[in-house]
């Protein structure tokens, strides 16, 4: 699982890139390999994270989310409405 915490750098900070590969094995680090973007939770939001992380390989359109989603971890969409998920 990738870190989400930020990493200071000279011009300030930044977050670490995707895994080196996905569940497949598929490299997701250089271009066009992968698709970061975030997933809305309600539970995280009320304990203050906010979201999941996703990275999602262009190979097998696997996704990985950071932080792994948990069985209370409820995925809604920007307007609340609920998001069903792989194992929905």
């Amino acid at each position: 699982m990738v870190s989400r915490r930020l990493i200071r750098t000279r011009k300030g900070y930044a977050e670490p890139g995707p895994p080196e590969s996905c569940p497949a094995g598929h490299p997701l680090r250089g271009p066009r390999r992968v698709l970061v973007g975030t997933q809305q939770c309600a539970r995280c939001a009320d304990l203050g994270v906010g979201s999941h992380r996703s990275y999602t390989c262009q190979t097998c359109w696997r996704t990985i989310y950071d932080p792994a989603p948990t069985p209370e971890c409820s995925f809604v969409a920007f307007d609340g409405r609920p998001v069903p998920t792989d194992d929905q």
